[in-house]
């Protein structure tokens, strides 16, 4: 449980980053405009850094009674489910301006 912790504090802080932070403003002003909405929205980059996590940490002790896959996904939404309630503490606490608000 504390790794999961850890790696969803990791997630928190990589998205805030490179999402948000004035220092990763000019490669998100490189990217092409459907690239572009996904890094500037901190939710949905936040899932695909879980992803990223997911794919290379799998802990051992849930493959006793799941399989690879039933793994895979409780922890890549675990992650983003913790994530994004880290990042909303950090938003409130590291008000930052982002470039575009992403509205649906």
């Amino acid at each position: 449980m504390l790794t999961l912790i850890l790696i969803s504090l990791a997630t928190a802080s990589m998205t805030l980053t490179i999402s948000k932070s004035k220092f990763f403003s000019w490669p998100r002003s490189l990217l092409p405009a459907p690239l572009a909405v996904l890094v500037r929205c901190h939710y949905c980059l936040g899932h695909w850094i879980a992803f990223m996590w997911s794919l290379g940490f799998h802990p051992l002790s849930l493959y006793k009674h799941h399989s690879a896959f039933e793994v895979f996904m409780l922890q890549w939404m675990a992650t983003v489910a913790m994530a994004s309630f880290m990042m909303g503490l950090i938003l409130l606490v590291v008000p930052m301006r982002g470039d575009v608000d992403v509205a649906p």
